[in-house]
């Protein structure tokens, strides 16, 4: 009896002896301590105003913490619903300052950098291999920002930063920076060179006649001969550019071309007029009254028409004119 006593005595022994051992050894590993591995907590940080939010309405949980966690850079980290649940509680708990990657000690967590999760305190700058920037964008102020591409004068594309570069204008022309007319090239600096680029000018209009009686008949024929001053040749000119506007016995009529001519079969004063439309949409016009008794150069010959009269203006010039009072 005594010995069945004994044994139980010992056998109580060494349960209490094996119990105490596997506590210090959860103890050792963590199991009731405050220390906690890197893969006990996750990425609720960026999103703690939020989980704070849900506290203070009075719910029982964090929504964003039952399907994925949220690192500090917004992105979605799946496959560690386990820590989320660890993170909301401490959020449920007011412990927002607390919630993040790594090991808490002291009611605070330390960020582990190299853990290929870009945690709470991290950044592109201070931690690049957790929280590297996605292409395209480049790494400014621990910020990730999209990265400006710098221009190259002379590969022949005008990128952002250039005027131009090369034969590539980038669309743009004379005409669109303002100017009229003219060529509008690149320089070396891929800036406009606009120094061909002109702007219009309206046309100075003139034009010059003569008439003359042809033939034995009583009809005078004069010829009509445009010129124009402005800065481009009119040899390229259409007909449909000059405008007449000719008066007859009959009333006007309308003739195009750069030389025209009309017929009159009696003496007389008669208006004439030009407008010319030059290459770029300017126009100017003039006007003449034209006298056809100026035809008569002879003295004789001007005093035999009725509407004619010899005009001596001064000494050592005199001409046919028509008689003043008679249109």
């Amino acid at each position: 009896m005594k010995r069945a006593q004994g044994s139980l005595e010992y056998l109580v022994l060494i349960t209490v002896v094996l119990g105490i051992s596997a506590v210090v050894i959860m103890f050792t590993l963590g199991a009731f301590g405050t220390q906690k591995t890197a893969g006990d907590l996750n990425k609720c940080k960026a999103a703690a105003s939020q989980c704070l939010s849900q506290l203070l309405t009075g719910a029982s949980d964090c929504p964003f913490c039952e399907d994925a966690c949220i690192d500090a850079q917004g992105r979605d980290i799946q496959s560690h619903e386990a820590g989320c649940g660890v993170a909301c509680q401490l959020c449920k708990e007011g412990k927002v300052n607390m919630i993040g990657v790594g090991v808490e000690s002291g009611g605070q967590v330390t960020p582990q950098c190299g853990n290929s999760i870009c945690e709470a305190t991290e950044n592109c700058e201070n931690c690049p291999q957790d929280c590297g920037c996605p292409p395209g964008q480049v790494c400014q102020n621990g910020q990730c920002v999209e990265e400006v591409h710098k221009a190259i004068c002379g590969n022949g594309v005008a990128e952002e930063g250039e005027d131009c570069d090369g034969e590539d204008l980038n669309g743009q022309s004379c005409q669109s920076l303002g100017y009229d007319k003219g060529t509008l090239r690149c320089d070396a600096n891929c800036h406009f060179d606009s120094s061909e680029c002109k702007y219009n000018k309206v046309p100075i209009v003139d034009f010059s006649h003569l008439c003359m009686k042809i033939g034995s008949d009583a009809s005078y024929t004069c010829y009509f001969v445009a010129s124009v001053r402005d800065d481009e040749d009119i040899s390229d000119w259409s007909d449909e550019q000059f405008l007449w506007n000719i008066e007859t016995e009959s009333g006007g009529i309308g003739v195009i071309g750069k030389e025209v001519e009309q017929t009159y079969a009696s003496l007389g004063t008669y208006d004439v007029s030009l407008t010319v439309t030059d290459n770029f949409g300017a126009s100017n016009s003039t006007s003449k009254a034209v006298d056809l008794c100026r035809a008569l150069t002879l003295k004789t010959q001007c005093e035999q028409e009725e509407n004619c009269e010899w005009y001596t203006p001064q000494l050592g010039m005199a001409y046919c004119r028509t008689k003043t009072g008679i249109d």
